[in-house]
């Protein structure tokens, strides 16, 4: 077998396509949308046609004529000009002219270069929560003439997109990326990627709904992961295995994998959406002042737009609590200027229903609550809509918030020490990094 015949077959290649069947077509789109000579359009352009330039290297026969090398060459010179263009702040300049630069080596190009470069400009399109164009890019990647011994970058590329599909709400593509990523690095013996691509399924069999599933998985991942040793898996492990826990109630549990998870992570934009997951528990542990600093402390340094936004959240419904309409406002009105991915959106719905319902306007809660099933419906996200039912029947003062999860006092005193603990060390990180500015 070769890492050819693990290639998807036409109707999953389908399922995993973004747009119309136009290659690339959401970077079409990304361009046409862009405000004219504008930075975004200047690097939707460079992205556009480096992936272009892609597609035609990777069609070239070994004994392809001099006329389409030539021709390459200028496709090539034109993607260079057009990443040329790119402002040098931009984090994909240097990215794109990796893959230019690995097509131009020689005339049957680098391989892995290009897979590389592709690779690092689909995660960093991801952390701009640009998803579709980042699954673009990693569907590239997956499609490209590849050695058989770089089958893990072709495990990487799927996985990417299955990360991407399930943020944009599309599960089945998501499951079927995972699998596909998952098929390929067994294939190649790459133990962490197969890990993560059990997690990936996971979290959408969690996000459906099935927790118990979910749970079952998670815990199988965090076995493998503790006998491999890679202390950065080991972290997103144990990550998602909290998360898990904590939406089954078990608080104290998540918040013990979390600062595990923590002490294990060295990467930012993980370790923020890991302090954005323990700032959360603070609220839940009813410490609403502590949760409100720390959730402005993230929404004010974060580099993740994910993280902001889910600060924003969490702020929008504590100023609800402490009775200040202005800031609710201020923080709903944000978060509806934004792309929200579906899952997020949904929770943010349910946030401003409960806030509208603590602001005294049940109208509003109730239109909140009716879009917020319909996004949950939409996308197939089960878990949600358990909640959201859960909301609609809710017959409790909302006024007095208790925690959601509730442990026993002796546990509880434990999680508030540990969570307080690393919110203070955040604080004084923020601190120190804003007066250093």
């Amino acid at each position: 077998m070769t890492i050819a015949d693990l290639a998807p077959p036409p109707e999953l290649d389908a399922t995993l396509r973004l747009g119309p069947g136009l290659p690339h077509y959401v970077f079409f789109s990304a361009v046409a949308e862009a405000e004219e000579a504008g930075a975004a359009r200047r690097e939707a352009t460079g992205g556009l046609l480096v992936l272009r330039l892609v597609d035609a290297w990777s069609c070239l026969d070994a004994d392809v004529a001099v006329p389409d090398i030539g021709g390459l060459w200028v496709a090539a010179a034109g993607a260079r000009h057009a990443v040329a263009a790119i402002a040098d702040t931009s984090p994909v300049k240097a990215l794109l002219g990796a893959v230019v630069d690995g097509i131009a080596t020689t005339d049957a190009g680098d391989p892995r270069a290009i897979a590389d470069g592709l690779l690092a400009y689909g995660r960093a399109l991801r952390l701009e929560a640009r998803w579709e164009l980042a699954a673009d890019v990693f569907h590239t990647v997956a499609g490209l003439p590849l050695p058989d011994d770089a089958s893990s970058l072709v495990a990487s590329a799927y996985l990417g997109m299955g990360f991407c599909f399930r943020t944009l709400g599309r599960l089945d593509a998501a499951t079927k990326a995972y699998q596909s990523g998952r098929r390929v690095a067994i294939f190649a013996g790459d133990r962490a990627n197969a890990i993560r691509g059990l997690v990936g399924e996971a979290k959408v069999v969690q996000q459906r709904g099935n927790l118990p599933a979910a749970e079952e998985a998670i815990e199988c991942a965090l076995r493998e992961a503790r006998r491999l040793g890679d202390e950065g898996l080991l972290s997103q492990v144990l990550h998602d295995r909290g998360r898990i826990a904590y939406l089954r109630g078990r608080l104290v549990e998540a918040v013990g994998y979390w600062h595990e998870a923590l002490d294990r992570c060295s990467i930012a934009a993980e370790r923020e959406a890991l302090l954005e997951d323990l700032a959360v528990s603070l609220a839940d542990l009813g410490q609403y002042a502590a949760a409100r600093k720390a959730h402005l402390v993230l929404y004010l340094t974060s580099q993740s737009p994910l993280v902001r936004w889910g600060a924003a959240a969490v702020l929008m419904l504590l100023a609800a609590q402490e009775g200040v309409a202005d800031a609710f406002e201020r923080y709903r009105e944000e978060l509806a200027s934004v792309p929200l991915p579906p899952e997020l959106a949904t929770e943010c719905a349910l946030n401003a229903v409960r806030g509208h319902r603590l602001l005294g306007d049940m109208a509003a809660a109730d239109a909140e609550l009716d879009r917020a099933a319909d996004l949950a419906a939409r996308h197939g996200l089960h878990a949600l809509s358990f909640r959201i039912e859960a909301e609609r029947a809710a017959t409790t003062d909302l006024a007095s918030p208790t925690p959601v999860h509730a442990p026993a006092d002796v546990e509880r005193r434990g999680a508030v020490a540990r969570a307080m603990r690393t919110m203070r060390e955040l604080y004084v990180q923020a601190t120190s990094q804003r007066s250093g500015a």
